[in-house]
């Protein structure tokens, strides 16, 4: 038989199995949790990166028992599935699946806040809860804690991000470390809790993360192990007070002694300052709209190395007591390198807005004065209310007024965005080394991102590069200067923390990985015909 009517035998008999698995799922969720439109399949494959993969329908489950009789019948038909909370993991692929012919799972109708522990600050959600729904839950009821919200869409799922370790600004700013414990479907329908559930302890499951016995809850962080139904996650305290603190490098101080002097501040103070972020003028001028840019793109990113327009910025969520201690401490380890320090409040930004003329002393004084609409946003923001800001600049080259999440939603193929996140260590020389590459990368491609380094850690810093750009004509030139981005910085040893759907496959040779061999292991064991979100984070292939 040749191999022509080989691949042909296979798409038929996946198609009688696909449209028997249709069958039994709508006897399970009704004809409307089914969806298989091209115009309702359409919108899960629209997203800001413009990456589209083959869909063959949409499930809408609504609780747990259906989750698990849906993915049996996806055994029986060896149909693979998909799984999203709410479908917004913007600027690495969306909804979409990591590879063709899935049918997704869209867990957003599963919006549930289930428990939540007054006194631990402990909250129990299922997986279509987001984060504005979450925000909105602890203000309405006056409780004293906060999730570390999210700036590109207020409409993103809690547990989705954290699943994917999506990183904050604010307590607690790893949002997986946050999340205590969880129950998931299995990829034969069965279910998983951790030991101490089974044992009768699910008040110590949800405040202890680590449970008892392997830490088998890892596995459904950027994994392919199961549908996650409900999650715990352990929220901070509001602090007392929330201080937004600016400072400038040194005229003649060097990024590499700046970086340095950075991770002495978070060996030293740790997560009393939350996170400190070096901003670059280049990258602000290219998030104006056109006819505001001062400079070319091009000119721009030639005065990368000038510490001139280098601005850091970052906060402190505190105690007003601890909040002194810590502002004196960080000055003082930061006098050598960093001066024009300004530290903001709810206070000073109702002084600013009163008496500007009298707060404009010093060149940071004036940028405060000159930007307070926007700081008093990233104020609020990081009191843990989500905002939508970075998603707008998606439209950026098409000069469209800001958008609300629906209109996001409707007009996403106009958008452009790509995420390429990289982990660095947090040594000056790095950093260096690593900005070199993406300037030189960069100016031969003639593509110029916006972005920010983002010290979260005492140990590495991450790089945000915001990939924009116009779907229409340039998509292209964006995919091969991101392949070179990611290919230049794994030769380097920098790469990112979390993957791109056209990214997975990136990291390495899946046949001479001991990683993906472990991989493929545990999915003979739990997933053999690969049913669950077959190439997230491991080989594509049967397992």
């Amino acid at each position: 038989m040749s191999t022509e009517n080989t691949e042909s035998n296979i798409v038929a008999l996946f198609t009688r199995e696909l449209t028997m698995a249709l069958d039994k799922w709508r006897e399970v969720l009704g004809g409307a949790g089914v969806v298989t439109d091209d115009s309702g399949v359409g919108k899960y494959q629209n997203c800001c990166s413009q990456s589209k993969r083959y869909i063959h329908g949409i499930l809408l489950p609504e609780n747990e028992a259906q989750i698990q009789a849906l993915v049996k019948i996806a055994v029986e038909h060896k149909v693979p599935l998909y799984p999203v909370s709410t479908g917004r993991n913007w600027g690495f692929g969306g909804a979409n699946p990591a590879v063709d012919n899935c049918v997704i799972v869209d867990l957003h109708k599963m919006n549930r806040i289930l428990d939540f522990d007054t006194d631990l600050g402990i909250v129990t959600v299922e997986p279509g809860v987001t984060q504005s729904q979450l925000e909105q839950f602890l203000s309405k009821n006056d409780y004293p804690f906060m999730y570390s919200a999210i700036a590109s869409s207020a409409h993103c799922s809690v547990m989705g991000n954290a699943l994917d370790r999506g990183h904050g600004m604010m307590p607690h700013t790893d949002r997986f470390s946050s999340l205590m414990s969880l129950r998931a479907v299995l990829p034969d329908g069965d279910m998983y809790q951790p030991l101490l559930d089974d044992a009768g302890a699910p008040e110590i499951s949800r405040a202890y993360k680590w449970g008892v016995g392997p830490y088998i809850d890892g596995l459904f962080s950027q994994g392919s192990f199961g549908i996650v139904t409900q999650a715990s996650f352990a929220l901070a305290r509001r602090p007392e007070q929330v201080t937004l603190f600016y400072f400038r490098p040194h005229d003649d101080v060097s990024l590499t002694a700046l970086t340095d002097k950075f991770r002495e501040v978070k060996q030293r103070l740790g997560g009393i300052v939350n996170t400190i972020d070096l901003g670059n003028r280049m990258s602000a001028e290219q998030g104006k709209r056109d006819d505001d840019a001062v400079l070319s793109p091009a000119d721009l990113w030639q005065q990368m190395d000038d510490i001139n327009n280098w601005t850091a910025y970052g906060s402190i969520h505190a105690s007003t007591e601890i909040t002194k201690a810590a502002i004196k401490s960080m000055q003082r380890i930061l006098k050598p390198v960093a001066h024009d320090f300004v530290f903001v409040t709810d206070e000073l930004i109702e002084k600013v807005n009163k008496r500007p003329k009298l707060f404009n002393r010093t060149k940071m004084k004036r940028f405060v004065v000159d930007n307070i609409g926007l700081i008093a946003e990233m104020y609020d923001y990081m009191k843990g209310r989500p905002q939508m800001k970075a998603l707008n600049y998606t439209y950026h080259h098409l000069n469209l007024p800001p958008k609300d999440d629906e209109s996001l939603d409707q007009d996403i193929t106009q958008s452009g965005l790509i995420w390429y996140w990289p982990i660095i260590p947090l040594r000056g020389k790095d950093v260096h080394l690593f900005l070199q590459m993406f300037k030189q990368i960069s100016i031969k491609h003639g593509i110029y991102p916006t972005w920010n380094l983002c010290v979260e850690s005492e140990t590495w810093i991450s790089a945000g590069i915001h990939i924009f750009f116009d779907p229409e004509t340039e998509k292209p030139a964006v995919d091969a200067y991101h392949k070179e981005l990611f290919e230049e910085g794994k030769r380097l040893g920098y790469l990112p923390h979390r993957a791109h759907i056209d990214t997975m496959g990136w990291y390495g040779d899946e046949d001479n990985s001991h990683f993906f061999d472990t991989i493929r292991k545990l999915k003979r064991g739990l997933d053999p015909h690969n049913i669950m979100a077959p190439g997230r984070y491991g080989p594509a292939g049967k397992a």
